[in-house]
């Protein structure tokens, strides 16, 4: 049974295949509909470290712009496990894997933490005009729920597991972009970073959510890049030269286990994208650069924070 009207869904053809997106998506639904790709620097990276035959685990999957791209990648003899636990998401990823035949990937109806149980998800009206990519899950709270910021917002109970449960074998690349919880991800995730070594590419949205990230990563002997691209492409999928996302950037944590460090085909155009980051103050400096994106669309476009 579907949830999404199909009213408020809109389809394009992007870069590695049809997608379909929320008509409102003020974020990913807007880069989808006037470049035809979304984050394509964070898949070019990617490129760097995949091979045909390997696995990656896509944890935040979101509508499917990376995993659909991933499978691409590794072809039809690897695999691709995406995990999405918000149910419009979940909707679209499972759209478009289907309307773009990638058998290796298999989708995960989950949130990923430390441990099983639950976890609480808004779950806004289907027409609200907002970034979709910004809803995260979320302890549930002792007693009433609490009122939400948006109009006509439901919160729903979604289920959660560790990777160490989900997932056992080896794995080439692990992608994490959960809206502040990577940490919790990767407390969960210690027998795959001890035993398989993937390499890790975890969102860096604010340096308070990123430290515990890189302390984490650098206790199980990984070496921390930052990787940083502007969310505007002049060399997008459409050829579309207005950009919508003024100064605004993706930023992006790239950790390589320490033993493979050396030894990783990383180009030296790509080295130089990527900021070694040995302690805080590497951080802190290397984070400079990424604006944030409410508060440009909010002065820029008069965009309600609320719906960033």
């Amino acid at each position: 049974m579907n949830l999404l009207s199909e009213d408020i869904v809109e389809i394009a053809n992007c870069r590695h295949g049809r997608m379909a997106f929320l008509r409102n998506d003020n974020i990913i639904g807007r880069s989808l509909r006037l470049y035809g790709e979304w984050a394509e620097a964070e898949i070019e990276l990617a490129k760097v470290f995949l091979r045909p035959g390997d696995k990656v685990l896509d944890v935040g999957a979101n509508i499917g712009t990376h995993s659909i791209a991933y499978g691409l990648l590794v072809g039809e003899y690897g695999e691709v496990i995406s995990c999405e636990p918000h149910p419009y998401m979940f909707e679209l990823l499972s759209r478009n894997t289907r309307e773009n035949s990638p058998s290796q990937v298999k989708l995960l109806n989950t949130a990923v933490g430390a441990s099983s149980g639950t976890l609480w998800m808004d779950l806004p009206a289907q027409e609200a005009t907002l970034n979709f990519g910004s809803l995260k899950a979320s302890e549930p709270f002792p007693g009433p729920q609490p009122q939400q910021e948006r109009p006509q917002e439901a919160r729903i109970p979604v289920a959660r597991d560790c990777l160490n449960n989900l997932y056992q074998g080896p794995v080439r690349l692990l992608k994490i972009d959960v809206e502040g919880s990577e940490i919790h991800v990767l407390q969960g995730a210690s027998q795959l970073l001890s035993i398989h070594r993937p390499i890790v590419m975890a969102e860096s949205n604010t340096t308070a959510y990123s430290w515990p990230v890189i302390q984490s990563l650098q206790s199980h002997d990984y070496v921390v890049y930052l990787h940083y691209a502007p969310s505007f492409r002049p060399a997008n999928f459409r050829g579309e030269q207005h950009n919508i996302f003024g100064p605004c950037g993706e930023a992006t944590l790239v950790a390589i286990p320490q033993e493979q460090d050396r030894e990783e085909p990383v180009s030296a155009a790509w080295k130089a994208t990527l900021t070694p980051i040995r302690d805080l103050d590497a951080l802190v400096a290397a984070m400079l650069q990424k604006i944030q994106y409410r508060e440009y669309l909010a002065s820029a476009y008069g965009f309600d924070l609320a719906a960033l």
